[in-house]
Formats: C-alpha cells, structure tokens, sequence
C-alpha cells in the first residue's frame, strides 16, 4: 500500500491559513489583554476618586456639625460631628489602600492629605473641648482664627491634584 502525501497546492494554502489563525488568536488574546488592564485602571482611578470625594463630604459634614454646635450649643448639631468620624477613619483607610497601587507621588498626595484631614479633625476636637472648658466665647474665638477654614482649603486642594493625577495618568 502507497503512502499518500497532501499535494503542495493544497499544503501552501493550509499552512498558511493556519499560521494566520494562530497570528490572530495571538493578537486578540494581546488587546484582550490590554483592554482588561485599562479597564482595571479606569475602575481603580474611579473608586480612588470616590474615596477622596467620600472624605471631603465627611469632613465637610463633620465640620459642619462642629460650627452648628459652637452657634448654638445644642447637642443635636453635634450628630453629624460624631456621626462622621468613624466613617471618615473608614474613608482614609480605603484611601491609603487603594493609593499603595499609585506611584509615587500620587501615594505623596494621599499621606499628605491623611495628615492634613488629621490636623482638621484634631482642631475641630480642640476647638470643642476649649468649649466644654473655656465656654463658647473661646472656642468662637478659635474658629475665627481661620486655622479650620484654611485646613479645608488644604484638604481639597490635596483632594483636587489627587483627582487631576489620576486623571492625567487615566490619559
């Protein structure tokens, strides 16, 4: 019995077609792989954002809750003081987590605001334990130094050039 071989014509053609399969099985698994790590980027660089918004809107909501106490010095608007800071805790230690993936001078951008958010909430504390002690004269008097004012300022400047360096490194 002979032994039959594939004819040239028909092996150039099959070869070929094979060698482009595999080419494009390559390539495909290759953008596939790429649109996963952008995809991962992008989710990473939004929850980052979200984290930062979330500690602005608490240590607003806290601050908030501080100067309604000292207007008033009715223990109702003290709620979203003590309401906030467990919470803004929660929101930092999310923060730092995800900020251990950034480089360099993003994970700069998010020790630095964790210090400046614990200088605010060390001065709101300050500010109410002088009211406790010294009365609401006082702890008006430190309010309207202007150290909480310009602490918030600091806080959402770090918070801004956080979100515009993940933005400029999702571009």
């Amino acid at each position: 019995m002979a032994t039959r071989w594939i004819p040239i014509k028909l092996l150039v053609p099959l070869a070929t077609g094979l060698a482009l399969s595999i080419a494009i099985l390559v390539f495909a698994e290759l953008g596939h792989r790429r649109l996963e790590a952008a995809s991962n980027a992008v989710a990473d660089s939004f929850a980052m954002q979200a984290a930062l918004h979330e500690v602005v809107a608490l240590v607003n909501a806290a601050e908030a809750g501080q100067r309604g106490f000292l207007l008033t010095g009715r223990a109702e608007y003290l709620e979203p003081y003590t309401a906030a800071l467990p919470s803004v805790d929660g929101a930092l230690k999310r923060l730092r987590e995800l900020g251990r993936t950034q480089p360099p001078e993003q994970r700069d951008l998010v020790g630095r605001l964790n210090n400046l958010v614990g200088k605010k909430l060390l001065e709101m504390e300050s500010t109410l334990l002088l009211y406790r002690t010294s009365g609401r004269d006082a702890a008006l008097e430190l309010l309207g130094t202007d150290l909480g004012r310009r602490a918030m300022e600091q806080i959402r400047d770090s918070a801004d050039s956080l979100i515009d360096a993940e933005n400029a490194s999702l571009d």
